[in-house]
């Protein structure tokens, strides 16, 4: 073999070692099971073994092998980059890649022949001895990437056929779905979209140009600059997603509203090729958004007047309590000055002349005496039941309502002993109010209880208690008096109201009111049940702490 042809084989191996190199990496890609090793370093691959073991030594003198040093790191590095997004997943991309790197590799096959013919012109170029001028290439080499290629040959033809069937199927989505679908080629400037394009936004064929400008020219003025800054800076970055909501002009000159949204595939290198998207039109939604928005405002601005006119309203109202407690007050106290001086001159006439008046007379007198009595009771219920709204009550403390009840029954003991009453008050909790209004409540109740009895019959009286939710206390008391009917279970908290005539039972007709008016003080309930000549049970459910929420239906 002479010094040309011993040139010649040197280099026909290299070429065919970088075609094997570049069969191995397509077939990887491929999915075909084989060793990456020689792939994954330019140092074990065989153009490597070539270029480091004999090339250099030979021709590393010469500016076109080191050159092709380089290009054969630059392969390798492209095919580690593919590699690596194909174990990532990232599969269309990493073929795709193969394109740009074959670029490169063209490259490396004019520097070999370019370098051959060189050291063939001039063959003292050559440093190294003939006989390590070319490289073996053994026969199962061949055979294995045949192999290899022959199954990649099939599974492409495969791919082939999946992607024709994807193909279509896209173009039966695209004529079955109602959204506008279009497919941009980045690269060539077309912009192609499906036969909803004409339908939704009625236009004609020849009237939608081929490429970007059929989308721009047609977004809104106010919505232009946003939307092409918006996708172009999606394409820029590399992101992968994009979305948009504009209005688009169509064929009638009225606008439609869209949520657009596409797709960017990129290559190898992250280099955006292409995007696929689909217009959706929204238009219905965003008439609905409106007036929705236009009700909410509308109610909104209905909502500040209202509470404009209940602060007013509340206000007035505010000032109407004032006034009435103000007023019931004043009058109350011009009231009980009369009454003190009629109370006094009864006693005066009683005092003086009780013995020279007639049995009659002295009746009508005791009679004089119990209406004073009456109206001064009546005067200082209407001062206690105006008095309840005031803000000047003293503050909230923790109370034992054991103590109260203690109390209670102290005060009305001689009522108890008189009447022979039986009261069991069983185990109360401690609540939070104010002290003297919860004394009277229990008081008002009591009282009643007792009041109310029935003529030769022992009053029978029980109070118990019992914790709801860990927030609430209620308090049921039970007695077996002259009861009433259960229509008036409402009635009773009226205040001046009086079921039984004051000649019967006296009383002002404003101790249940009160009791009505101290519970929802506290921000509690009270309600009563009753049986004619049974008995009453009132049931007061009041918060252990006043910072407690109240519940609904509670009794």
């Amino acid at each position: 073999m002479d010094n040309n042809d011993s040139i010649k084989l040197d280099f026909e191996q290299a070429r065919a070692k970088h075609i094997l190199f570049k069969s191995r990496l397509r077939s990887i890609l491929y999915g075909i099971d084989l060793d990456q090793t020689p792939v994954l370093s330019h140092y074990e691959c065989n153009v490597g073994k070539w270029i480091y073991n004999h090339a250099l030594r030979a021709y590393g003198h010469l500016p076109d092998m080191v050159e092709l040093e380089k290009v054969h790191a630059e392969i390798h590095a492209s095919a580690r980059h593919l590699v690596a997004l194909y174990k990532e997943g990232k599969v269309e991309a990493a073929r795709l890649g193969l394109q740009d790197m074959e670029k490169v590799a063209d490259k490396l096959v004019e520097l070999l022949t370019t370098l051959e013919t060189k050291i063939a012109e001039n063959p003292t170029d050559s440093v190294d001895s003939k006989e390590n001028r070319y490289l073996e290439i053994k026969l199962n080499e061949f055979q294995d990437i045949l192999k290899s290629n022959i199954e990649l040959d099939q599974r492409i033809k495969e791919q082939v056929q999946q992607a024709a069937s994807a193909t279509e199927r896209f173009n039966l989505l695209a004529k079955a779905t109602q959204d506008v679908i279009w497919d941009w080629d980045l690269e060539k400037g077309t912009l192609w979209w499906n036969d909803n394009f004409q339908k939704q936004f009625l236009y004609e064929k020849e009237e939608i140009e081929n490429g970007l400008d059929s989308w721009i020219n047609r977004l809104h003025e106010v919505d232009k600059d946003r939307v092409v800054k918006s996708i172009q800076n999606a394409i820029d970055t590399g992101k992968d997603l994009w979305s948009e909501e504009y209005r688009f002009k169509k064929g009638d000159g009225t606008y439609a509203y869209i949520f657009d949204r596409g797709y960017i595939i990129h290559d190898g290198e992250g280099k955006p090729l292409r995007m696929i998207g689909s217009m959706l039109d929204i238009t219905l939604r965003k008439i609905a958004e409106s007036e929705v928005a236009e009700a909410r405002s509308v109610a909104e601005k209905s909502a500040e007047q209202l509470e404009l006119l209940v602060k007013e309203r509340t206000r007035e109202l505010q000032r109407s309590n004032e006034d009435l407690q103000q007023f019931a007050h004043v009058a109350s106290h011009d009231l009980k000055e009369p009454v003190r001086k009629i109370k006094t001159f009864l006693n005066i006439i009683q005092s003086e002349y009780g013995n020279l008046l007639p049995a009659q007379a002295q009746n009508y007198m005791m009679k004089l005496h119990r209406s004073a009595d009456r109206v001064k009771s009546m005067i200082e219920g209407v001062l206690k039941y105006s008095s309840l709204d005031s803000p000047e009550l003293d503050s909230v403390e923790k109370i034992d309502l054991n103590t109260v009840f203690k109390n209670v029954l102290n005060d009305l003991d001689l009522v108890i002993q008189e009447k022979h009453a039986s009261i069991e008050i069983l185990k109360m909790p401690a609540i939070e109010g104010f002290p003297t209004l919860i004394y009277q409540l229990f008081y008002n109740l009591i009282n009643n209880a007792l009041k109310f009895s029935k003529k030769d019959v022992r009053p029978v009286i029980k109070v118990s208690s019992e914790i709801i939710d860990n927030r609430y206390v209620r308090i049921v008391l039970e007695d077996n008096g002259i009861g009433f009917d259960e229509s008036q279970a409402k009635k009773i908290f009226g205040t001046f109201m009086r079921l039984h005539p004051k000649d019967q039972y006296d009383g002002t007709g404003l101790g249940l009111a009160l009791c009505k008016k101290i519970v929802e003080r506290h921000r509690g309930e009270i309600v009563a049940k009753g049986i004619n000549n049974v008995g009453a049970v009132f049931v007061v459910s009041l918060p252990l702490t006043q910072s407690s929420i109240r519940p609904q239906n509670m009794n």
